[in-house]
């Protein structure tokens, strides 16, 4: 599963996840990143468990497009 990224500089925890290719196309980005707004390992796990969650973000959530026919 994935895990929190931690911000080298400030501290700050953040939600990174990769966007499939076929999706990266449409929306123009690799990767979805988001600040969870801490700076403690155990709140952001679940902060990172909580909005991934939400979002679908990982566990089959960011699905692809269809071929089109």
């Amino acid at each position: 599963m994935p895990s929190p990224i931690k911000d080298k500089n400030s501290g700050i925890f953040y939600l990174r996840v990769r966007v499939p290719a076929d999706l990266t196309r449409l929306t123009g980005k690799a990767e979805v990143s988001k600040s969870l707004r801490t700076r403690e390992p155990a709140e952001a796990k679940e902060r990172f468990a909580a909005e991934g969650a939400s979002k679908g973000l990982y566990g089959g959530g960011l699905c692809t497009v269809p071929d089109a026919e």
